[in-house]
Parts: structure tokens; C-alpha cells; sequence
């Protein structure tokens, strides 16, 4: 693993150097308009996805039974104590944090793949694919309830319409937030949670991951 970082790293070393050896402002501008041409950027999330659908390609992840029982993880009646909870009992999901919860740049292969967020393999709220292919909270949850909520999925553009892309769910999170950010995100979080209609306010349960710093 050291070995392939290391070949990745001069690789990324001699193609910076090829960059900087051109018109770097011009590069940057090509780059710009290639993320506000919705043509390409759907183009370039369908190619991505391909790839990303090779089998063993992220991660060396490979399909595994899951470890554990799904049988009997739902209770019969809503639990009024969460230490009564189940894992089938959770309705939804929900996520607050940084650029690392919106998923900025985590399919990136190229310098334009870095200005986009894949909130939909994110480990704490991304539903893209199932557990057989990405391992992901959410993707673990959907194996107790099917009807889970709450989940991204896709990819945006991180300066247009990131923290509101419409494919983000309950995942209020913005790339290049702070934790006095927070505040400003709970409010977000609780606006979506009373009238986007995914989850019953008073009676669902819900996971809800911060993660800051």
C-alpha cells in the first residue's frame, strides 16, 4: 500500500510540474468552465460512476456477507427509550459537518473531480450503491429498514449548489465549514427535518452524525 502512494504521489508530482509549466491562469479558467457546462458535469458523474461500479475499485472493498443478523432488529411497537433501540428502528438519517461530510472530492480522479462533492459515498450519510459495494452507515441501516430516509446520494457542484443540491437529503453539511458553523447548520437540519417531510418529527428516530474539526 506504502509502494502504490508513493507511485501516486510522484505521478501527481510530475503532473503538477507539467501544469505549472503551462498558462496556469488559463488552465484554472478552462477548469471553471468545465464545472458550469451541466452538460459535462453529468457527463463526467455518469463516467465516474462507471468506474467507481469496477468491481474492487474502491478500496479493495469486496462483496462480503454482512457479520450480522438482520432477523428480529425491528421492533414490533416505536421504542420510547433509546436503550431499547434497534437498528431496524431507525427511520432516519441525518449528517452536520465539513467538506468530509460533504463528500468533496471523494471520487476525484482528476483536478476537476475536486471541485465536486459525492455526498453519496460519504461514510456517515452517503446511500449511493448498498453495502456490497460501498460500506457506508446508511448502506448498513438499509439492510434492518429498507425505508430508511435521510440519505444523500449523487454528486453536485461544491460552489453552486452543494449544501442545497437537491439529492442531499438530511445532510446539511458544507465543504469549508467551521464548528461556529454549526449553529447555522442545526437550524438547516431542523427546517428540513419539520418540512421535507422524510421523517415524522415526533416519532421517528433518528441518527444524526456531527462531525467537525
Amino acid at each position: 500500500m506504502a509502494r502504490a502512494f508513493i507511485i501516486r504521489l510522484l505521478i501527481f508530482v510530475i503532473l503538477l510540474g507539467n501544469i505549472v509549466g503551462l498558462n496556469l491562469t488559463e488552465y484554472l479558467s478552462a477548469v471553471e468552465y468545465l464545472t458550469l457546462n451541466e452538460d459535462f458535469v453529468e457527463e463526467y458523474t455518469k463516467w465516474s460512476l462507471e468506474v467507481f461500479s469496477q468491481p474492487h475499485y474502491l478500496y479493495d472493498w469486496s462483496p462480503q456477507p454482512f457479520p450480522c443478523s438482520t432477523k428480529e432488529m425491528r421492533s414490533s411497537e416505536v421504542p420510547t427509550s433509546v436503550h431499547a433501540l434497534r437498528p431496524g428502528d431507525i427511520q432516519c438519517v441525518a449528517a452536520l459537518g465539513d467538506s468530509l461530510t460533504a463528500g468533496m472530492g471523494a471520487k476525484a480522479i482528476t483536478p476537476i473531480g475536486v471541485l465536486l462533492e459525492n455526498r453519496g459515498v460519504v461514510w456517515s450519510i452517503g446511500g449511493d450503491y448498498t453495502y456490497q459495494k460501498i460500506l457506508t452507515l446508511p448502506n448498513i441501516l438499509r439492510l434492518y429498514n429498507s425505508k430508511l430516509k435521510g440519505f444523500s446520494t449523487k454528486t453536485s457542484i461544491s460552489f453552486l449548489n452543494g449544501q442545497n443540491a437537491k439529492h442531499n437529503g438530511l445532510n446539511v453539511a458544507k465543504s469549508g465549514a467551521r464548528s461556529y458553523h454549526m449553529v447555522d447548520q442545526a437550524d438547516l437540519l431542523l427546517d428540513r427535518l419539520k418540512n421535507k417531510e422524510l421523517c415524522n418529527w415526533n416519532n421517528d428516530w433518528k441518527l444524526i452524525t456531527f462531525f467537525i474539526g
